[in-house]
């Protein structure tokens, strides 16, 4: 197949739009306002920025990381309100969502939220729960165990022994 010839109308579809001929220089130089505009054309208003000084701008706000995810809040009824669904969802066999709250509880905090999320991964403890059907992650429930240990948690520590003793861990 030949190209087509220069001039057809199939040429012209396929060479694309026609660039757009270029603003005269003295159209620019009026747009923009500058002194060769003729008198009485509006003026562009440029505002003096006073000097800003060191404290001004070194604000906590300016120095706070940007778009990072806040952490809600909870209030002591709204984690009691978690861990409490997260015990019905657990006792109902919905493991992953019982997780989920009670992460969201530990996170805010509350020790026997970071309790009973290890006690979901915990092989030990899911085997004396003849929970056979969940498969234990020895390394998750230690985590668990440990912050629960360091938010105050009473108890845990026979845990994170027995657990530790388990996997040959100090």
């Amino acid at each position: 197949m030949m190209p087509p010839a220069a001039g057809t109308a199939q040429s012209a579809t396929l060479a694309g739009p026609a660039p757009t001929p270029a603003a005269p220089e003295w159209e620019a130089k009026l747009i923009l306002g500058s002194p060769l505009s003729p008198p009485g054309w509006p003026q562009p208003k440029v505002a003096a920025t006073p000097a800003k000084t060191l404290e001004a701008t070194s604000t906590f706000a300016s120095l706070a990381p940007r778009n990072q995810p806040t952490v809600p809040a909870f209030s002591a009824a709204e984690i009691a309100g978690l861990v409490a669904r997260g015990d019905w969802m657990f006792a109902t066999g919905d493991v992953a969502s019982a997780r989920l709250l009670y992460e969201r509880a530990a996170n805010a905090g509350e020790a026997r939220a970071a309790v009973r999320l290890g006690e979901t991964f915990d092989p030990v403890y899911l085997n004396e729960s003849h929970l056979h059907g969940l498969q234990g992650d020895p390394d998750t429930a230690l985590f668990w165990y440990r912050l629960a240990r360091d938010l105050g948690a009473t108890g845990v520590a026979s845990r994170l022994k027995k657990l530790e003793a388990k996997e040959g861990r100090n």
